[in-house]
């Protein structure tokens, strides 16, 4: 069978314009040439630019995190006029040295709203396609500048453990992507997401967290 080629079906005349155009596909059938119809994903969204963060290493906190402490902020602006979209978290874990660490203390991701400027240290995101413009949408290792308001807890991830103090673990990942817009995380100006740890971990604790966060950004 012969592979498709693209090809158009028009319509009838539409009040004296010339008639609208059907977007199809030819296909070679017999000793017929048929038009098929395909479908075409495509967004109502004006897209600007796709990004990818990388956290650097942190480390499983003793203690429980009270939010708003964290480890990492990504923040929407106040004023800013783009929108942005998460579309993948990846997070990964790994013992730092031989150690018996048997809590699993949750890796939680809160939503929140905030007032004031973001001053903390700032991650530099890398695009996707270098002709993107830089991202608006930062990403901050503290959140200070900011006065902020937690809202409802969503993706969470569990650190490796280790239940004696003997040898090493292989880097245990936990993985959110959404390709689905309806499904993926939106921020607007003046809202954010941010990671910690609100249970214990374990005395002197060295397991070690690296995050990789994606995201789009449209108005």
């Amino acid at each position: 069978m012969a592979a498709p080629v693209a090809a158009f079906a028009q319509l009838p005349t539409d009040s004296g314009n010339a008639g609208k155009k059907m977007r199809t596909q030819t296909r070679v059938i017999g000793a017929d040439t048929v038009h098929e119809h395909f479908f075409v994903e495509s967004s109502t969204r004006d897209m600007l630019g796709s990004y990818i963060a990388h956290s650097g290493v942190f480390t499983i906190q003793a203690a429980a995190q009270t939010f708003p402490a964290g480890f990492m902020f990504v923040i929407n602006p106040i004023g800013n006029a783009n929108k942005m979209a998460l579309t993948a978290i990846e997070v990964l874990s790994q013992l730092g040295s031989a150690l018996a660490a048997p809590t699993s203390p949750r890796l939680l991701w809160r939503l929140f709203t905030f007032t004031g400027t973001a001053s903390g240290a700032s991650i530099t995101p890398g695009k996707l396609d270098s002709t993107f413009p830089a991202a608006t949408c930062s990403i901050r290792t503290a959140s200070t500048g900011l006065t902020i308001t937690g809202g409802a807890d969503t993706i969470c991830s569990l650190p490796v453990a280790s239940a004696t103090a003997v040898g090493y673990t292989p880097p245990q990942m936990d993985e959110w992507f959404e390709d689905v817009e309806k499904n993926q995380i939106i921020l607007r100006a003046g809202e954010g997401i941010a990671l910690f740890q609100p249970d214990a971990g374990t005395t002197a604790d060295t397991r070690r967290i690296i995050v990789t966060v994606k995201w789009d950004e449209f108005n």
